[in-house]
């Protein structure tokens, strides 16, 4: 009803796409931070730091196919003729997240909890510039895949959390 009435005030009531990347994403990104969160002792909104924190190098994470399917995504998304570098500069990544996921990227055979940080690390920097910042309509409905596919990648990434978040239960 929502995404109808936007469409319609900004004239498209022709578009027969969905917004359904956009409403997945949003609702996942929710869940996943009020489980991550829940579990921190301080701070109040998910974000790059957190995600390297509770995906610490060097430690074996749940290999997920929907992180492998994000990851591929973005692998595909940001992999330039001239290399990752200039992609990757419209996320704002942080340096020094923006360089992991970079090489991460370059590496042939890189581990699960390698894919799963560098998952992390964009799904943060696509909320944030979803969420800050003028936006058109038309960006937003060219990006329901990218939505979709981030969707995907934060449910894998939760999966691949539980165990660390609820240790007993596991």
């Amino acid at each position: 009803m929502v995404p109808r009435w936007i469409l319609e005030r900004e004239g498209l009531a022709h578009y027969n796409g969905s917004l359904q990347g956009l409403i997945d994403f949003t609702l996942a990104w929710g869940y996943v931070e009020s489980k991550v969160m829940a579990h921190r002792r301080q701070g109040d909104s998910l974000n790059c730091v957190i995600f390297s924190q509770v995906i610490p190098k060097g430690e074996q994470f749940i290999d997920d196919v929907m992180i492998d399917n994000a990851y591929a995504a973005y692998y595909a998304r940001y992999n330039q003729e001239h290399g990752f570098e200039n992609r990757m500069r419209g996320l704002h990544l942080a340096k020094r997240f923006r360089n992991e996921v970079i090489k991460t990227f370059r590496d042939p055979n890189p581990s699960s909890q390698l894919r799963a940080r560098a998952v992390g690390f964009i799904v943060c920097r696509l909320r944030n510039n979803l969420f800050h910042g003028t936006k058109s309509l038309h960006d937003i409905l060219a990006q329901q895949d990218l939505l979709a596919v981030s969707a995907e990648g934060l449910r894998g990434l939760l999966v691949g959390l539980e165990p660390r978040l609820n240790p007993a239960a596991g």
